[in-house]
């Protein structure tokens, strides 16, 4: 406890990161499961630029009890993990694992899953991306409450596989699935239709399609 309150103390009142770092180290020594505690060292790790200790001690924290048996709270942590990985140790795969990990425990963490589709994007890793949105499609449960997100999903794989990896023979297949699903979507239609009767097998599809829009 003592260790808890002068690390407090001078991260608060002396701003001097590196003596809380050192009261905090004390207390965890003492009591390595505290998340308090842990979660202080993350922070302060993270504010002196130390980015793999930031990480190490993430990790303990997701061996802990307590997150174990608290998703919600996990998911942030594995969120973090994945800020650190991308941001400050540089590790596309660990970032694209956690941020993963994150979306395991609740598919609704759009959050992670924006950090994921930017990351892999702006890397140009465009196979681990199509893996990444399917993936994500697995997770939901088909619903009507999830229906708008997996079109969504599944027409930003469309769009990848036309526009960056030139394969309009998979997207015609991937825009079909969102055509179906939205047939009110004018845009969608037109867009699918297009496409459609500029690929064999697909121009009674094409009119169709037309026809809906």
């Amino acid at each position: 406890e003592n260790g808890v309150a002068r690390g407090k103390m001078a991260r608060d009142k002396l701003s001097d990161p590196y003596l809380a770092i050192d009261a905090y180290l004390a207390a965890h020594k003492a009591r390595p499961d505290v998340l308090e505690v842990m979660d202080a060292l993350y922070v302060l790790y993270r504010e002196t630029k130390q980015g793999a200790k930031a990480a190490e001690m993430l990790e303990r924290m997701l061996q802990t009890d307590a997150l174990k048996t608290d998703p919600q709270k996990a998911k942030r942590v594995w969120f973090a993990l994945g800020e650190i990985a991308r941001d400050e140790t540089m590790d596309l795969e660990k970032a694209t694992a956690s941020f993963n990990a994150a979306l395991d425990l609740d598919w609704r963490f759009i959050e992670a899953f924006s950090a994921l589709e930017a990351m892999l994007g702006r890397n140009k890793k465009w196979k681990t991306l199509d893996d990444n949105y399917k993936r994500m499609l697995s997770r939901f449960p088909k619903t009507e409450e999830t229906h708008l997100a997996r079109m969504t999903i599944w027409r930003a794989l469309g769009d990848m596989y036309l526009n960056v990896m030139k394969a309009p023979d998979a997207a015609v297949e991937v825009y079909k699935v969102v055509a179906a699903g939205q047939p009110d979507n004018i845009e969608i239609q037109e867009q699918f239709a297009a496409l459609a009767q500029s690929q064999p097998g697909y121009e009674q599809d094409a009119v169709d399609a037309w026809r809906r829009s």
